[in-house]
């Protein structure tokens, strides 16, 4: 009886080791994330411009809905955009990076806005915006 729960063992240890080989050659990708019609990726790398893109989230939030819950932190990421074949889709523009703000406030709710800052000529601007709307063909 040993042996053959060694065996069982051995086998689930392959089947597992075969299909991670699998997912790791054929790149099977979860869709990401979605808050607020916002598809969240990888946390933001914006450097300087990410206290000017928190702030500009928080006064967003502010003007609409001014009775929320006191903000208990605020995280920056990479927005996720993807066609129906999973292709990723660049949301900057005008010179800005653009990034999902996600606030969670103390309430457990959570929110989420686009933020991009360095717009047109003004380097320090920032603006908010609408989840992209991605047309498939």
């Amino acid at each position: 009886m040993p042996s053959i729960r060694k065996g069982l063992v051995v086998a689930a240890v392959l089947i597992a080791a075969i299909g991670a080989a699998w997912l790791g050659i054929v790149q099977v990708t979860l869709p990401p994330p979605v808050i607020d019609g916002y598809p969240i990726g990888l946390p933001a790398q914006c450097g300087d411009t990410c206290a000017r893109a928190t702030a500009t989230a928080s006064g967003w939030l502010d003007a609409s809905a001014p009775r929320h819950a006191p903000v208990e932190r605020i995280e920056l990421f990479d927005p996720d955009y993807r066609d129906a074949n999973g292709n990723y889709i660049i949301a900057d523009g005008s010179g800005g990076h653009a990034v999902i703000a996600v606030i969670h406030l103390a309430d457990g709710t959570v929110r989420a806005i686009q933020v991009t800052c360095g717009i047109g000529i003004d380097p320090n601007a920032c603006i908010t915006s609408a989840p992209m709307k991605v047309v498939n063909p």
